[in-house]
């Protein structure tokens, strides 16, 4: 039984829980029409709420109106609260220059988000079926995808404050027809599916059953199959890829990511693809337009070229190799010119708003953590510890000022700030960003965050209590 199944697949993916609402995007066509009624009657068993969503593209004229007002009264069978607006998409597609198929799925998804905001919805149910999934492996292949490509359409998947789901993800047509003709549902035909025209029809209509015929009469059930497989390796990758980002990378604002390059050039090809691609989606916002020549060419300059190389994506979006890191940006680099000031309490949190950063420090007891070497050697870029006795509050983050000097560790005399940076190759861009941590009212540097920690304060087999201070 249809319903059966499909409470199955909700249960395995964990699509819904107790008291969500739902939002059902019903077009008026089969799988649609079966998702609407299947859900309507698991809502009372799984305890959630519906709200139908219906979206006229402004594609067919006339027959679009029909399934409108068929959608309309199908929703009153079911006694759900409907929303249906009208988009000019053929407009939009022309404005923004995309292709139909393209158009019509941004516009959808932001009138779905719209409708599931003002509903307070936490979730959007979508009626893509085992047959769509195939379709689209085949898509992907065809255009030379990777891994993520090849694994399909997600049975859920997150939609900035909301999650889609696809309860039918598992269900054939054939399933769908059969149901429909139980349940006596009537449907909408949109006559454009119909035709090969598009990219998608022509694989439903002729690229299909050409395989199922000549090739493998169960490609439908292989091609399935696969896309499971390589949905729960995508799944273990991007696990492991996050906790490596989270190690080499460094996201600042919306708008910038930077990479430790002799990290990056360390991690295997695949992985050095897939931070790179996650670092370029975290800037842009998507992965639209970014092809696998893009990819080649930044990794080039990351494995091979000089300081100063750099590549441009997009009209927006610009990677750079400077001295030991990887920049990915939204156009020229954001210069810091303001200057910035924030204290940071002993023990407690201070966030740096400019460029999206917190510092913690926090107070540790010199006998609980072993000798001083072992001590220093714990040392990191991301943090760093100082006698406490040695330190006079208030303690200030802060950029550079005219005049800065300090004495870096292990040196006997102090130098410039300009010419620490000089020496260490920081660039001219990075040097207005880098936050000092400094004592006595900002006079005095104590750590040239993420870089260098100065002589002053150090722990010494005399210090009793250890201030700690890190990046989060």
């Amino acid at each position: 039984m249809l319903k059966e199944k499909v409470r199955r697949t909700i249960v395995r993916y964990r699509m819904l829980e107790p008291g969500d609402r739902l939002v059902v995007a019903v077009s008026g066509g089969p799988d649609s029409v079966a998702l609407l009624s299947i859900l309507a009657c698991l809502s009372q068993e799984l305890n959630f709420s519906l709200q139908v969503a219906h979206l006229n593209h402004m594609f067919r004229a006339k027959e679009a109106e029909e399934d409108a007002l068929y959608v309309k009264e199908l929703t009153k069978k079911f006694s759900l609260p409907f929303t249906m607006r009208k988009r000019n998409v053929p407009a939009f597609v022309r404005r923004k220059h995309l292709s139909p198929e393209e158009g019509a799925r941004q516009v959808r998804y932001k009138f779905l988000q719209d409708v599931a905001e003002k509903a307070g919805a936490n979730k959007i149910a979508l009626g893509q079926t085992a047959d769509d999934q195939v379709e689209t492996v085949l898509m992907w292949m065809l255009r030379g995808s990777g891994l993520k490509g090849l694994a399909g359409i997600p049975a859920v998947r997150p939609l900035e404050n909301c999650l889609i789901i696809r309860p039918l993800i598992e269900v054939n047509r054939s399933e769908i027809k059969d149901y429909l003709r139980e349940e006596s549902l009537r449907v909408q035909v949109d006559a454009s599916n119909l035709k090969p025209v598009y990219l998608r029809n022509k694989i439903r209509l002729k690229l299909i059953p050409l395989l199922a015929r000549d090739y493998n009469p169960n490609i439908k059930s292989v091609l399935s199959g696969m896309s499971q497989i390589l949905e729960a390796d995508e799944d273990y990758l991007i696990e492991i890829q996050e906790r490596i980002f989270q190690k080499v990378a460094r996201v600042e604002g919306d708008n910038r990511v930077e990479i430790n390059l002799i990290s990056l050039r360390k991690l295997h090809p695949s992985m050095q693809r897939r931070i790179l691609r996650r670092s370029i989606e975290l800037v842009k916002g998507n992965l639209r337009g970014i092809t696998l020549s893009h990819l080649r060419e930044v990794l080039n300059i990351v494995n091979h070229g000089r300081t100063g190389s750099e590549v441009h994506l997009t009209k927006e979006i610009v990677v750079k190799c400077i001295y030991q890191k990887v920049l990915i940006s939204q156009g020229k680099e954001p210069k810091t010119s303001v200057k910035y000031s924030y204290k940071l309490p002993i023990p407690g949190e201070a966030g740096i708003e400019e460029l999206n950063l917190t510092l913690r420090s926090s107070l540790l007891n010199r006998r609980s953590i072993g000798r001083v070497g072992e001590l220093r050697k714990s040392s990191s870029s991301k943090k760093a510890y100082f006698d406490l006795n040695e330190i006079e509050p208030p303690l200030m983050i802060r950029n550079r000022r005219r005049g800065d000097r300090f004495q870096p560790m292990g040196m006997r005399g102090r130098k410039s700030l300009k010419e620490f940076f000089i020496d260490e190759k920081i660039p001219r861009e990075e040097r207005e960003r880098t936050p000092l941590l400094v004592q006595r009212k900002g006079r005095d540097i104590l750590w040239v965050v993420g870089h260098r920690r100065a002589e002053k304060a150090k722990v010494s087999e005399r210090t009793k209590r250890v201030l700690k201070v890190e990046i989060l």
